[in-house]
Formats: structure tokens, C-alpha cells, sequence
């Protein structure tokens, strides 16, 4: 379907391994401003009771697997190494980050369009 279409590097790189520290370095920085920002949404409302509200469930519910999501960066990013016969858990820990992600995506998705109703 696309033959004429063969992969380039469009970086000033000579190799592609710095591009990829460069992608690393931006996962975990993402992965911890995630944490925080789930994170102090889930501690704020256990300081404040509110997980008994239902108007604010479904948002902590979104929290609680965004932080999920980002844990799953963490340690992948934590744990990425060039070579895959390093750690061979990281070819499937990538593939559960990325079903995670579709999956969060997802929820958030059907949950603010079911609110518009």
C-alpha cells in the first residue's frame, strides 16, 4: 500500500540514539509532572472527603488511571535502553503503556461525552 514510502531520519542525528535519549528524558519529565498533577487531584480530595460525591467520582476515577498511566512511563522510561536484549520487559511493558493510554483516552472521551447529554 505504501511502497514508496521508506523510513528517513529527518534529525540532524547521525544515528538515531540521541533522538531517542532526547524522547526518554521528555517521557520521564512528562511521567513526573503527571504524577503530580493526578496525584495532587487524588490528595486533595482525600483531604476533603469528597470521594462520596458523585459529581467528583467520575473526575477521580480519570485521576486515578492517568496516574496510573504515568507510573507506567516512569518505569519505562527508567528502564529504556537502546538495546532490547537488555530488558526484554520493556518491549511489553511499552505495549501495556500504550494500551493504557488508549484505553484512558477512551474513558475520558465517553465519560465528558456521556456528560453532555
Amino acid at each position: 500500500m505504501f511502497s514508496n514510502c521508506t523510513p528517513q531520519n529527518t534529525s540532524n542525528a547521525e544515528n538515531l540514539t540521541d533522538v531517542y535519549e532526547a524522547v526518554r528524558w521528555i517521557q520521564l519529565s512528562m511521567a513526573v509532572l503527571s504524577i503530580v498533577g493526578s496525584g495532587s487531584i487524588l490528595v486533595f480530595s482525600a483531604s476533603q472527603k469528597l470521594f462520596q460525591s458523585q459529581e467528583v467520582r467520575p473526575l477521580l476515577l480519570l485521576s486515578a488511571a492517568d496516574l496510573l498511566l504515568a507510573v507506567s512511563w516512569l518505569v519505562g522510561a527508567a528502564l529504556y535502553t537502546p538495546d532490547p536484549e537488555t530488558h526484554p520487559a520493556c518491549c511489553h511493558l511499552h505495549t501495556v503503556e500504550q494500551t493504557h493510554a488508549v484505553a484512558d483516552r477512551c474513558t475520558g472521551s465517553a465519560w465528558f461525552a456521556l456528560q453532555r447529554r
